[in-house]
């Protein structure tokens, strides 16, 4: 019996964007057991459903060049690195990640080692290797294929492998010399059958989409998500395409524009000097495009999804509260942006069960001292980070903050 009360706390509606009169928590194997009143008690704190980060590549380093490093690394060394960023973004309070982009074996392993309590880490849903064209985008992650027989053969053993989602990189990217983000890449028959695949299997399939002509083909194929959403034009430039925003909405598909990553990710480039040249200048200002991109999102109405790319260049695994920022700087409101990364999250990655604070949900949840509709800073330093109903970081009272029996906030 793994039985764990929190005493007099504010509970945080991410739906309604409302907090509450204080009330008992109990949390019994893993679930929300029962949440009752607790008439005139003082509140000690807030409690919210944990972050839910929907863009991670757990086996880059998130340093200068991630994909050098990896390609340089030893096995041991790859999964070294990916079991501390799991620590960490675990610390920051992030209790369900999903890694879009590892090598599938070592990906999945680690998630069920992490749900096995073997290791420290969030929930992981997997999608191992990204689907991508002979030499495309993160190829090093063995997910290349040249014909849609192919592409159902590497979708239908992933899912067998137990990937939790299918990740098809449809324009080229920035880590992998010779591929393109202003294109298509992935030929459309070999996306489609990627992409039917994912769905016979039943699996999302989510796709990454720099260029806007990539976003509309993934469109065809009818993916469930899109990752970064850049609208880049074939001459490089970005161009928001407000017909295409109400198309994603109409076709209910959510986007994940991964806006801390891309912001970092540009601010070491800055740093490095490659805004003096034509290419660095184009890269940096495609960038820092993202976060006007999530605000034309927002305003068409599209559900925006929190990830942040974490992995890549200069963005470690605990910067989801740096995402939420950017949107609020952009005029999502504190609502909105926790949505971004509780609820609206769990929905897009189909987790049953997750993503709010109710009786006989996933006991995923953060220990706040300040209400984080006021401010969602408040997610930075969290009191204690509860995954499955167990304390994993920081303390629910004056016991052992890690034991696995009673405490009380």
């Amino acid at each position: 019996m793994n039985d764990l009360e929190l005493r007099d706390v504010r509970v945080i509606d991410v739906a309604a964007g409302l907090s509450g009169d204080p009330v008992t928590l109990r949390l019994v194997d893993g679930r929300i057991g029962r949440i009752d009143p607790s008439p005139g008690a003082r509140a000690r704190g807030f409690v919210m459903p944990g972050l839910i980060d929907t863009h991670v590549h757990l086996f880059f380093d998130g340093g200068p060049d991630p994909a050098g490093s990896y390609l340089q690394a030893s096995d041991s060394d790859r999964l070294d690195v990916a079991r501390r960023g799991a620590e960490r973004a675990l610390a920051a309070g992030i209790t369900t990640a999903r890694d879009l982009g590892g090598p599938t074996a070592p990906a999945i392993a680690l998630a069920r080692r992490i749900d096995l309590g073997q290791l420290a880490g969030p929930r992981l849903v997997a999608a191992g290797s990204p689907i991508t064209r002979p030499g495309g985008h993160c190829h090093f992650f063995g997910g290349e294929v040249a014909n849609p027989a192919e592409a159902r053969r590497l979708v239908d053993a992933q899912a067998a492998a137990g990937a939790g989602v299918v990740k098809v990189m449809v324009s080229g990217g920035g880590l992998t010399p010779g591929t393109r983000p202003d294109t298509v890449e992935l030929p459309s028959d070999v996306l489609a059958a990627a992409v039917q695949a994912g769905h016979a299997n039943g699996l999302p399939v989510t796709a990454h989409c720099h260029a806007r002509a990539a976003i509309e083909a993934a469109l065809e194929a009818r993916v469930d998500m899109i990752e970064h959403a850049s609208f880049v034009e074939p001459d490089g430039t970005v161009s928001i395409s407000s017909e295409l925003l109400a198309r994603i909405r109409a076709d209910g598909v959510v986007v994940g524009p991964t806006v801390a990553g891309a912001l970092r990710t540009a601010a070491r480039y800055r740093a490095a000097g490659r805004q003096a040249d034509p290419d660095g200048r184009a890269t940096i200002e495609r960038l820092e495009a993202r976060a006007r991109i999530a605000r034309a999102l927002g305003e068409a109405g599209v559900t925006v999804l929190a990830g942040t790319d974490a992995g890549v260049t200069n963005t470690p695994s605990d910067v989801l509260v740096e995402e939420l920022e950017a949107y609020r700087a952009v005029g999502f409101s504190t609502a909105e942006a926790l949505r971004s990364a509780t609820l609206h999250a769990a929905r897009g990655l189909r987790l049953a069960n997750t993503g709010e604070v109710r009786a006989g949900w996933a006991a995923d949840l953060l220990l706040l001292a300040a209400d984080p509709l006021q401010d969602v800073a408040a997610l930075r330093k969290p009191l204690a980070v509860i995954r499955a109903g167990r304390v994993m970081a920081g303390s629910v009272g004056p016991t052992d903050p890690h034991s696995a029996g009673s405490a009380s906030a």
